[in-house]
């Protein structure tokens, strides 16, 4: 293969996670907030950025706490991915919490701009894949958390069907 010069641009990050809350009742802890780029309100999981030295589950319950005022009794990482190798490093990870509490007044940076949102986990889920508001990873957590759930508490079976409903 002969050589190629081109110019390429890349935008290094490091590590983000992203996170679904559940509350004791049932409910998923959201966001609404605005992104100036598409100049709209987007329904969000809280998510943020993995300080250098800081692992995943530390920064999770951090950006939890930053941006909504909830601590959470469990946690597990359901994975990590590239979600855009093609332009940037970026890895990101899904965080899923449980026994989610809202426990102080959320402190989100200057430059972020959040209203936060119960909704019931089952209602949101219903929405995955198709609400127009919402981010990809809004989507991506909600189906992990989904199957995370249906695997650890049998929801899903392999000996059912699936029935599609019209």
């Amino acid at each position: 293969m002969g050589r190629k010069h081109f110019k390429y641009q890349f935008r290094p990050h490091g590590r983000v996670v992203h996170i679904v809350a559940l509350t004791p009742t049932g409910d998923v802890v959201l966001e609404r907030q605005y992104r100036h780029p598409v100049r709209k309100w987007l329904l969000e999981i809280p998510a943020g950025s993995v300080d250098q030295g800081e692992s995943v589950l530390t920064a999770a319950k951090r950006e939890l706490m930053e941006e909504t005022g909830y601590s959470a009794k469990s946690w597990k990482i359901l994975g990590g991915w590239y979600p855009s190798p093609a332009s940037t490093n970026t890895r990101a990870f899904v965080a899923l919490a449980f026994g989610a509490r809202k426990v102080r007044k959320a402190s989100p940076e200057p430059t972020e701009f959040i209203r936060v949102v119960l909704k019931p986990f089952s209602g949101a889920l219903a929405s995955a894949g198709r609400a127009k508001d919402g981010t990809a990873f809004f989507h991506l957590g909600l189906l992990l958390a989904a199957l995370y759930l249906g695997r650890r508490y049998n929801v899903c079976s392999s000996n059912k069907k699936i029935q599609r409903r019209n």
